[in-house]
């Protein structure tokens, strides 16, 4: 039995100072953000309260020095489970709107097909719609961040949670203070991508790609509370007067386990090894140690060459024999492992390396998320010496020239020979499933007009066109000048020679180039294809968005001169020297294009001579010694 707990000591608010301190160690404006602002996710209880409290109070701070009363912005979501769920939300507007803050509310629509009476899994599905819903808004309000009212109080039952639920090592972290915002994988302009009109670039008058960009920003979730028990967060809001409104389903300790976990802490001593401050203390010695080992990933990478060639989605890395481990002294115990240092823990460098692979495979796999249990099989084929005296493993065993892990494609280019000390990997994404290939279809274009009333990076909430995720790795909005649909989907091989067949002169030379450049391995065959339809149910290509390329011979090239497009890359967690020109391909091949670029302005200008007649015979001359 869990012995009763008595509360005697009254807790103190949180201060205007402490809160703006804790805010400002987690966040910081980002670059090319035009201004700044700061979302609210608000339930209308005790702790969000706490927190708009708070805010509108810096909020006036900020006002008195710099002139700025709307940073913060607060939203209130409305699940639609509940009888008077409505109503409730518009007392949380009006409790907002009383402390200065602007609230909107956004209610959830749940699909026809869903009965949320029976739904095992409610609360999943909720937080995944609710996250969403959160995020379209920042997003369309102009918002980068979203802070939430998570305290310490519930930072130690998430440790707790966890343990009951088996988690070990890195899973007993808790929540971070920052971190990209969750269930919004492929939602443009929120899930790590951003919409235009957040920065500085103009998306009205933009200049037509030659490269293929890399995508960046996205709405971060940050949790200034974590700080603060839930005590202090109940003591801000008397203190200030602040109205809240009380969930009874968070009271009922049968409802959820959370809920139970709840209970015990609140009502009853708990021992000493379980109890929140021991929990609290797990996490960041957790969290000290991930950051530790964090740091030695960045050093290891600082010290790999990598290119990522992002036209094809191609990594390819180099490290010498002895990277990792470092081989700084030999063990006295281990004569037979020459490369071993002796106080070199084997576990724990399976699990930096582990680390590091995930950071490299990130830049290529399709996956939102990899666990580093999916990459045991990359790190014993990359870091053979890491397993020298595992008796388990078969020593004889070669190192395979291709596998696959983390939805990547891991081939050898070169191994270590006694004139070339190092090994040299391609890394790209892994040959599709037979039968599973990713699609996307393109509407047509209302009211399609020319290049010059469309902008080549426009996107703004009234664009027809939106970005869309293909196969996890690429951004593509496409312009569809038709009035048929077009599907993306991979390239294969039965289309390589129909679709060469389509292009002529530099077009043709640019595709040649770049597939042999760019896409050397198995990746040429994962890359989007924009396709039309043919009138037997078939499709063929007509262009090949990532390297710049559409078909420009034969009778079908005029229909598709106006079709355009635009294409980034995911966004990168790591710096790496990167290939994405459309132009980067032999001098032999620039030369000539210079050289056909060069005919075709004379073209132009004997074209413009003959079709004005009145110009002065002088002025012709003229300009034909230019």
């Amino acid at each position: 039995m869990f012995a009763p707990t008595f509360r005697l000591r009254q807790a103190l608010p949180v201060s205007v100072a402490e809160f703006r301190e804790s805010l400002a160690a987690i966040w910081l404006p980002r670059l090319g953000v035009q201004r700044p602002r700061l979302g609210l996710a608000v339930s209308g209880g005790a702790d969000s309260m706490a927190l708009a409290t708070l805010c509108a109070d810096l909020s006036e701070e900020l006002g008195e020095e710099e002139d700025e009363t709307d940073i913060f912005t607060a939203f209130i979501v409305d699940h639609q489970l509940r009888k008077g769920s409505t109503d409730e939300a518009r007392t949380v507007q009006e409790n907002l709107l009383n402390l200065g803050i602007d609230a909107e509310i956004l209610q959830m629509q749940w699909p026809r097909e869903i009965n949320t009476q029976s739904l095992t899994n409610l609360e999943t599905q909720a937080r995944k719609l609710r996250f969403r819903l959160l995020g379209r808004a920042c997003r369309d309000h102009g918002i980068e961040s979203l802070l939430v009212a998570h305290h310490s109080d519930d930072q130690a039952e998430t440790v707790m949670m966890r343990l009951i639920e088996g988690y070990r090592g890195m899973g007993l972290r808790g929540m971070k203070p920052r971190n990209e915002i969750p269930e919004c994988f492929g939602v443009h302009g929120v899930h790590q991508s951003h919409a235009e009109w957040l920065t500085n670039e103009n998306p009205l008058h933009p200049e037509e790609q030659h490269a293929v960009a890399i995508e960046r920003l996205g709405i971060q979730v940050l949790r200034p509370l974590l700080p603060f028990n839930k005590e202090r967060l109940t003591a801000t809001c008397l203190a200030s007067g602040t109205r809240w409104v009380e969930d009874e389903t968070n009271k009922d300790p049968t409802l959820t386990a959370r809920n139970a976990l709840r209970h015990i802490f609140h009502n009853h001593r708990v021992p000493t090894a379980i109890s929140k401050p021991a929990l609290l203390q797990l996490a960041q010695r957790v969290t000290d140690k991930v950051h530790r080992r964090e740091a030695e990933v960045n050093d290891l990478l600082s010290k790999l060459d990598g290119v990522l060639d992002i036209r094809s989605g191609e990594l390819a890395i180099r490290y010498p024999r002895v990277f990792w481990p470092p081989a700084e002294r030999q063990s006295p115990f281990k004569p037979e492992s020459p490369f071993k240092r002796d106080f070199f823990n084997e576990e724990e460098g399976k699990i930096i390396a582990a680390m590091l692979l995930r950071r490299l495979t990130n830049l290529v796999t399709p996956r939102e998320t990899l666990d580093l249990s999916q990459l045991k099989t990359a790190v014993r084929y990359l870091f053979p010496r890491l397993y020298i005296d595992d008796d388990t493993l078969d020593p004889t065993e070669e190192t395979p020239h291709s596998f696959t892990a983390g939805g990547a494609l891991f081939e050898l280019l070169q191994a270590p020979g006694d004139y070339f000390p190092y090994y040299t990997w391609n890394l790209s994404r892994a040959p599709y499933p037979r039968d599973e290939f990713p699609t996307l279809r393109v509407p047509p274009l209302p009211g399609f007009r020319d290049e010059d009333d469309i902008g080549f990076e426009q996107s703004h909430p009234n664009t027809e066109q939106p970005f869309e995720l293909f196969d996890g790795r690429f951004w593509l909005r496409v312009y569809n000048p038709s009035n048929r649909h077009l599907i993306i989907r991979p390239f294969r091989p039965t289309d390589l020679k129909p679709f060469r067949n389509s292009l002529e002169g530099l077009m043709k030379e640019r595709f040649e180039a770049l597939r042999v450049d760019s896409a050397k391995s198995k990746a040429r065959f994962t890359l989007p294809a924009i396709a039309a339809p043919n009138d037997d149910g078939s499709d063929y290509v007509i262009a090949m968005p990532t390297f710049g390329v559409k078909i420009n011979s034969g009778e079908a090239a005029s229909e598709w001169e106006d079709l355009k497009w635009n294409v980034r890359y995911k966004k990168m967690d790591m710096s790496c020297l990167v290939r994405d020109s459309w132009e980067d391909y032999p001098e032999a091949i620039r030369r000539r294009e210079e050289e056909e670029m060069e005919k075709e302005r004379e073209r132009a200008w004997e074209a413009a001579d003959e079709d004005i007649p009145f110009v002065d015979m002088e002025v012709g001359e003229g300009h034909n010694q230019r």
